[in-house]
């Protein structure tokens, strides 16, 4: 049966909001995503939506209740509400979204205010992260889904990264190191017929912040002046805490050892897939000239034998067979090409 009320067109490509009837003549609004969402899985625009039910009883001229996340509900509609809501969310962001904008701009907001929404965790996280981390060498990183400083180096970058999820009573935050090695990067990528759109993302080695603080480095932050301290206890402990193990991290040797199954490290608490983990560190291996090479490839081979997954670790398996350290050195040069 064909839903009889009318269509939104033009609000979210993600996936449009419905009209639906609801009981005793009510109309129900369902969204598919709220704050709807960009093609890259962030939310477009999250302040217009914090409080979207006021907004719509405004534009509407009828009463409109939040009975979820993504369910609006309007209980006494007039005989042209549906056609409205229609109206109004399909040309919404042509027509509404700048002007709403500019309200909620106009009405200042305390300074030290709980955030509403993650990309106002994420901004105020990036202002104090990167303030607190300049003197280390790091600058922010404006295109990442979560807050995150890096700093170049002379084999690749090292990133700061601050993840934060909403848990209701404020955000969750985490701190994780990233190390790249470009050289190794651009190997794998080669032998892997990685798409050159996904290269961009990747990093070789990865892992949580080491505690700074009795508190440590995870912490529910709420507010500014909870993401100021938080900066602050992580630039307080970087040489004590983090800086020893991004030094160890760039070192081709120790990360070799890591991935091979050489060492196990205490205080170090890697988080990298099996799949990566294995190919880049047979690149390692023979980039390093280890003589034992097929020791390695038999640590790997015992793990994939339970794994039921597909991966490139065949084929790097093959190159570091069949070709020299420079041989393979020679496939950066092409990624660049």
């Amino acid at each position: 049966m064909t839903n009889p009320l009318p269509t939104i067109k033009g609000f979210d490509r993600q996936g449009e909001p419905e009209l639906r009837a609801g009981e005793k003549g009510a109309l129900e609004l369902v969204f598919n995503f709220m704050p709807p969402q960009m093609a890259s899985g962030e939310e477009r625009e999250p302040e217009l939506f914090d409080k979207f039910e006021t907004v719509l009883s405004n534009a509407l001229g009828v009463a409109v209740t939040r009975d979820d996340r993504e369910v609006f509900l309007i209980a006494s509609p007039q005989a042209d509400t549906a056609a409205r809501a229609a109206a109004y969310l399909s040309s919404f962001w042509k027509d509404h979204a700048e002007p709403l904008k500019a309200d909620f701009a106009a009405v200042p907001r305390p300074a030290n205010a709980p955030f509403r929404n993650h990309k106002e965790c994420k901004t105020s996280l990036l202002d104090s992260l990167s303030a607190a981390m300049t003197p280390h060498g790091f600058k922010a990183v404006k295109s990442t889904p979560d807050a995150a400083v890096r700093r170049k180096t002379p084999f690749g970058t090292e990133t700061l990264w601050a993840s934060a999820h909403d848990i209701g009573a404020g955000f969750h935050c985490g701190l994780f190191a990233l190390v790249t090695h470009d050289l190794i990067e651009r190997i794998h990528a080669q032998a892997s017929n990685m798409e050159r759109r996904f290269f961009k993302g990747q990093w070789t080695l990865s892992f949580p912040a080491p505690n700074g603080t009795d508190r440590g480095m995870s912490r529910v932050i709420k507010r500014p002046s909870d993401a100021d301290a938080w900066a602050g206890d992580i630039a307080a402990n970087f040489t004590s805490k983090m800086a020893p193990a991004l030094e160890r991290c760039s070192d081709p040797a120790y990360v070799e050892s890591i991935f091979n199954g050489r060492i196990l490290d205490p205080d170090f608490e890697m988080i990298e897939a099996v799949q990566n983990a294995a190919c880049k560190g047979l690149i390692l291996a023979k980039l390093l000239d280890r003589s034992d090479l097929e020791a390695s490839i038999a640590y790997h081979d015992a793990k994939f034998a339970s794994l039921d997954i597909e991966t490139a670790f065949p084929a790097v398996k093959d190159l570091v067979r069949t070709k020299s350290a420079d041989d393979i050195t020679a496939l950066a040069k092409l990624w660049d090409a």
